[in-house]
């Protein structure tokens, strides 16, 4: 990435020098990538795309943010220090410039997040693999398989975990990863500094979005910050109490639940094996849930009363849907 490079993106440049530029996905390409649709809404991979907007037009932020993620292990299982160090090392005398790709395809089908790359003192290239983490949990073994792939590209570099602060340490990934948090990402971006007007710009807009989507620090604890911790455990309970009855309601009426559910919140989730296979075949359940997900009340019109309306809207539906064909 060359100094200023965010400008050109709203600055005038003549015909030639846009054909000088480096082919990759504009900065409203990377915004618009994702949709938000009814059956998904995919906000790991949206932010994903925000990020990697910034970092591809912001000199400098990706070297800053690596050097961070390597160097801080305060979420790491174990001590990642050593493989970390050496990749650091390697970075020591590397430019800012940075070639950003998401959702690359692996050699077996898989996608890798988002990947750095740099070119090192001796002019090699260095690749982080970056696997964001947004309301999901590691699977598949997913993170040593984007190592072994690296690896398997004859590349060098580090793979590094990046989750919610009030998620990590994720369970099972190896202690050679490095687990850092979106808060810290947003912390070194509030603390980043650039001249040119339109990367500094950029900075804020990316700060406002962590923000908005509840992974920056707050900046100042408020009255309402305290009243909502007051009221916090009572409000809790009730609402606990709440979907016990509900859950209560549904089982008698559909059967087996299953013991793969959460009962309480944060995330509660509720699942039972009442389903007619001969209505709706096998091995489909009934399901419903309720969460601190803004996706998932944009698509309830954001209200809890509108949201816990239509969840029971929906379980009617499919009981009423499950009646007429049972007829």
């Amino acid at each position: 990435m060359v100094r200023g490079g965010a400008e050109r993106y709203l600055r005038g440049v003549g015909h030639s020098e846009r054909l000088a530029l480096p082919v990759g996905r504009s900065l409203f390409g990377h915004l618009v990538r994702y949709g938000a649709f009814k059956s998904s809404q995919p906000r790991e991979n949206r932010l994903t795309e925000v990020v990697a907007a910034v970092l591809d037009r912001v000199d400098g932020l990706a070297l800053d943010l690596v050097q961070s993620w390597l160097s801080d292990d305060r979420f790491s299982q174990g001590d990642p220090r050593v493989e970390a160090g050496q990749t650091l090392a390697r970075l020591e005398d590397a430019s800012g410039k940075v070639r950003v790709t998401t959702q690359r395809q692996t050699a077996d089908g898989r996608f890798a997040d988002m990947e750095l790359t740099f070119e090192a003192r001796d002019g090699t290239p260095v690749t982080i693999a970056v696997e964001n983490k947004f309301g999901t949990g590691l699977h598949d073994d997913q993170v040593a398989h984007y190592e072994r792939d690296l690896q398997g590209r004859g590349g060098t570099g580090a793979v590094v975990i990046v989750g919610p602060e009030w998620d990590l340490p994720f369970a099972g990934a190896e202690p050679r990863f490095p687990q850092c948090s979106w808060q810290a990402v947003g912390r070194r971006i509030r603390a980043f500094r650039m001249t040119d007007p339109v990367e500094s710009w950029l900075l804020i807009e990316a700060e406002q979005f962590l923000r908005e989507e509840g992974l920056m620090d707050p900046s100042v604890l408020n009255p309402q910050h305290f009243v909502a911790l007051s009221a916090w455990g009572e409000a809790e309970e009730a609402t606990n109490e709440i979907l016990r009855r509900a859950d209560e309601a549904v089982e008698a009426r559909w059967g087996q639940k299953s013991n793969d559910g959460q009962p309480t919140l944060p995330r509660a989730w509720f699942a039972y094996e009442g389903l007619s296979e001969a209505v709706w075949g096998p091995h489909h359940w009934l399901d419903w849930n309720i969460r601190d997900d803004k996706d998932f009340a944009a698509q309830c019109r954001g209200a809890l009363g509108k949201a816990w309306r239509f969840l029971l809207h929906g379980w009617r539906g499919v009981r009423q849907k499950a009646a007429s064909r049972s007829h």
